[in-house]
Parts: C-alpha cells; structure tokens; sequence
C-alpha cells in the first residue's frame, strides 16, 4: 500500500507564485485586441438597453419593507445599475444624515449629482438601500419617531458609535440589523 503524504505538505511544496503561461498571454493579447474591445462596447449598449425603468423612492421603500425574493432581486438590480441621483435626492434627509455621518462621503454625493451618468456608484447605491433597511429595521423596533432618533444617538454596544455611523461598512450594519433584531423580540441588547 502506498504511504500517503500528511495533509498540507503540497501546499507547502508548491511554489508560491503561479507563472504565466501561454494561455494566459493568449488572453490578454486579446483583451486587448480592437474586436474584443467592439465586443465590449456592444455588451455595454446591450446592458444600457435593458436597464430598469426610473423607479420612484415609494419603489425602493416597498421593495425594502417588503423582504421577499422578489424584492431582493429588485433591489440587487437597481444596486448593480446604480441608484439614479434623482430617486436618491427625494431621501434627502436620509442622505443628510449618511453625510452627516460619514456613510456617504460628502464629495462623493456632490459629485454623483453632477456626474455625466446621473447614478449613484453600486458601492454608494449599496448604502443607501443599507440606511434605509436600518431605518425600517429601527422604525419597527421603537416606533417610527424613536427608531429614527436611535439611530442618530451613541449607543453602548458599539462602543459610543452612532448605529448610522455603523452602517458605513456591511459587517456594521449586520451589527446594528442584529441588535434591532435582539430589541424587537425583547432580548437584552
């Protein structure tokens, strides 16, 4: 019977950095190439062409309230296409508070205003939708005046930060959607 060998040991021996072959060569040559580059460009106006219709803030809130697969889907599209700036404008208070809090940069948010695209980046898009799962999320919790007011307060569990502070990065409003969620149901926060 063969010995076989203790698990790692080929990690270990391999070599560290993987080499180039012609295969890949290949593929950069033609990522490169003018066709490819036309083959790109009509991806791009086929992508532009069955873009989302405008949708309405009352859109994205209903799809937020909702959580059903649908609305998921619905909101994974309109975040990949980027929020446009005009349905984002009518959360103006939303979008204050995010700037206010460093979610959104202000620069950034000036900067989409103006820009050629009218869209918010899928990054910026993403915290939007974010915000407003955390508002819904917090209005059902306290009510709608005191969730809204909770979200602007330091809290203790996250060591003095605002929980809109918190909703700059996933893993903090998986932290702030936890604890709402601990609120809700009675469980000490």
């Amino acid at each position: 019977m063969a010995k076989s060998k203790p698990i790692g040991t080929e990690a270990e021996s391999a070599p560290a950095t993987k080499k180039w072959t012609t295969g890949h060569r290949n593929q950069a040559k033609a990522l490169r190439s003018p066709h490819t580059a036309k083959a790109l460009t009509a991806a791009e106006e086929r992508r532009k062409a069955e873009r989302m219709p405008e949708v309405s803030a009352d859109d994205i809130l209903n799809a937020v309230r909702e959580a059903s697969v649908t609305s998921s889907v619905f909101l994974s599209r309109l975040v990949i296409e980027g929020i446009p700036v005009a349905t984002a404008s009518a959360f103006e208070t939303v979008v204050d508070g995010m700037v206010a809090h460093a979610v959104l940069p202000r620069k950034t948010w000036q900067d989409a205003r103006v820009s050629a695209s009218k869209r918010l980046s899928t990054q910026n898009s993403e915290r939007l939708i974010r915000t407003l799962k955390a508002i819904v999320a917090a209005n059902d919790a306290f009510g709608e005046a005191r969730g809204e007011a909770w979200l602007l307060r330091p809290t203790e569990a996250f060591e003095g930060m605002t929980p809109m502070a918190m909703l700059a990065t996933e893993s903090g409003a998986d932290a702030v959607q936890a604890l709402l969620g601990r609120v809700k149901y009675g469980m000490t926060a």
